[in-house]
């Protein structure tokens, strides 16, 4: 019965992690569960049962509940692996944006940069053709005396 209580528990605390529980207060809630554990075997003082309602050895008991705590921790190691890997592939997203952010901000420097060139040579085309109208008239006016 333990053993099954514990086996929930997992199941309940995977659950939990892969929803973004942390590590650590998964184990915390696990020893809370095995402090609950023992005080209310202190309080009942029953033997523990197995399948069927026969009664177990504590060695068999023991050995059961092991089984099941290690089929939780293997459990808790594949749930910390899948996040571990959703970590770096983030990180990588991250990365990867953070570059095409960087790209980007060169291309906008340039094209500020080839803007401003631009303009400038507007201005020097408009100054010469100021020029130009003004040497025209001043010849126009030669022309006409």
């Amino acid at each position: 019965v333990k053993g099954r209580k514990l086996f929930w528990k997992c199941e309940e605390l995977t659950e939990k992690m892969k929803g973004g529980l942390a590590e650590s207060m998964a184990c915390r809630v696990i020893l809370i569960f095995f402090q609950d554990l023992e005080l209310e075997a202190d309080s009942t003082r029953s033997t523990e049962l197995g399948e069927g309602g026969r009664l177990l050895a504590p060695q068999e008991a023991c050995k059961q509940i092991a089984e099941v705590v290690e089929e939780a921790i293997r459990k808790m190691e594949m749930v910390a692996d899948e996040k571990l890997r959703l970590l770096k592939k983030a990180r990588l997203a991250v990365e990867t944006c953070e570059h095409e952010l960087e790209d980007k901000a060169r291309e906008v420097a340039e094209l500020k940069l080839n803007r401003q060139r631009r303009k400038q040579k507007i201005d020097e085309l408009e100054s010469i053709v100021k020029l130009k109208q003004a040497e025209a008239e001043m010849f126009q006016l030669k022309a006409d005396e």
